[in-house]
This record gives structure tokens, sequence and C-alpha cells, in this order.
């Protein structure tokens, strides 16, 4: 079974939901313009994403550090999923060309978008605190993680994920004579 940092588990994992919860309530409010996220919470998922995926790139395959450090990729980007920005589901590793470059904030779908959790100006503290630690599954839990990964899979992503897809059943290859160089 992978490591799972303690930032994605018990009490640790809920106050970073309630803290998710709470914030889009200041948005809706108002009061804030955008989550502000903090990015050393992903980051201690990094060292283990790496093993679990050889150091390659989730997109492209390329070793993640030949060119730079490589990211902690949120599959479904967190400016629209922000429930799921602390998710250890929802990471993969990445070289910064795939990430920064070319996927962006873009997560196209077949079937309806998935909603976050209801949350309005008039929410209250006892309704956040009773969602914190929902949002995501126990990633120790392994039938919580397949309800999750299957709830989510609904939306019928058209961006393989390659923890959940075989991307060679979505690709072909073809052996020639021509040499090319990419």
């Amino acid at each position: 079974m992978a490591a799972v940092h303690r930032n994605f588990r018990d009490t640790r994992k809920q106050s970073f939901e309630a803290e998710l919860l709470y914030n889009q309530r200041r948005i809706v409010r108002g009061e804030l313009d955008k989550h502000p996220f903090e990015t050393e919470r992903w980051k201690q998922a990094k060292s283990q994403l790496i093993i679990e995926t050889h150091g390659k790139c989730a997109y492209c395959e390329a070793p993640t550090t030949m060119v730079a450090y490589g990211d902690v990729e949120h599959y479904r980007p967190k400016s629209i999923y922000w429930w799921l920005a602390y998710s250890c589901e929802n990471y993969l590793v990445s070289c910064q060309l795939c990430n920064q470059k070319f996927k962006k904030d873009r997560f196209p779908v077949r079937h309806t978008r998935m909603r976050g959790p209801s949350i309005r100006r008039n929410t209250t503290d006892a309704y956040i605190e009773s969602k914190a630690g929902s949002l995501a599954p126990n990633p120790l839990d392994l039938n919580q993680v397949s309800e999750f990964l299957e709830r989510h899979e609904q939306e019928r992503p058209l961006l393989i994920n390659p923890y959940v897809d075989e991307p060679a059943a979505y690709f072909a290859w073809r052996a020639d004579d021509v040499l090319t160089a990419i």
C-alpha cells in the first residue's frame, strides 16, 4: 500500500477541508476573490507520487525531474473543483511543461460536471463542520476510495487519468519504416 502523508488523513484532513468550506463561504459573501490554497499541503504528496509513477509525467511519460522539479498536478483543476484541492486522490505528478503550458485549468467532460458542496452566504458553521472530513475519501479506506472514484467518473472526463484508466486502451501505435524525430 502506498504511504499516505498525515496531511491527507484524520483530523488534519478534516481541518483542511473545513478551511476550504469556510473560504468558499467567504468567496460567496464577497470577502475573498479566490481560494488562498496552501501549496505546501500537496507538495507533501510529491515524493510518494514520484515513487508510484517511477518519476514519469502522468501525461507525456517524460522523466519529471529532467528539466525542472516536476509538479504535483491536480487532475481536476482546483480552480473549478476547489473542494478537491487537498485530496490526494486528485493528484498526479507531471512535468512542468504538461502542467503549466498545456493542461492549465482545462478539464473537458462528456456528461454533467460534478458539483461541489452547496455553500451559501448564510451557511452555518455547524453545517461546514459537519461536511468537513467528507469532501474526499480517507485514502486508507479502499471502499471510500472506490466509491469516490466511481462517483467522480460519472462525469466521464475526456482527460485520461493514468491512475484510473489504462492509457494503452485509448491509443494505437503502428510500426513502419519511417523514422520521425519528435
